[in-house]
């Protein structure tokens, strides 16, 4: 793991922890979302898997902000990131991956948007079906 990781790591932890704002806020351009964004321009493939470890012990709110910069980053590697975070990820990350991948869905393979569609039709028939048990 780089320094550019850990750097971005601690960032999150840092916004994560500050409460229900971030991420919403980070796009009114306050600017605070910066620093974890250029982290991200500097990282290399260990990096990637570092930072997926990272993801499965982290929270809801955590992920979602590393979706948020992911998405901001608007990069080729952070795009691949999202979509395998989506992919691969907690339910709650693949609905807030899939906000953002709309953005460039159709730039996406086919097979990649099946699977993507596949998931989120499981993921929402669960959903309903929870809803609907007594």
């Amino acid at each position: 793991m780089t320094e550019r990781c850990r750097e971005l790591i601690h960032f999150l932890d840092s916004s994560s922890n500050q409460g229900a704002s971030f991420p919403q806020s980070w796009g009114e351009g306050v600017g605070v979302e910066g620093p974890g964004i250029a982290a991200l321009a500097g990282f290399v493939d260990a990096d990637w898997v570092s930072l997926k470890r990272t993801c499965a012990s982290k929270t809801d709110t955590w992920v979602e902000c590393l979706v948020f910069l992911l998405s901001s980053a608007d990069d080729s590697a952070s795009r691949g990131f999202l979509v395998q975070l989506a992919l691969d990820g907690r339910d709650e990350n693949l609905v807030d991956a899939m906000e953002h991948i709309q953005e460039f869905r159709d730039e996406l393979p086919a097979p990649t948007r099946r699977a993507l569609d596949s998931r989120l039709e499981a993921v929402l028939r669960s959903r309903i079906e929870k809803a609907s048990e007594p």
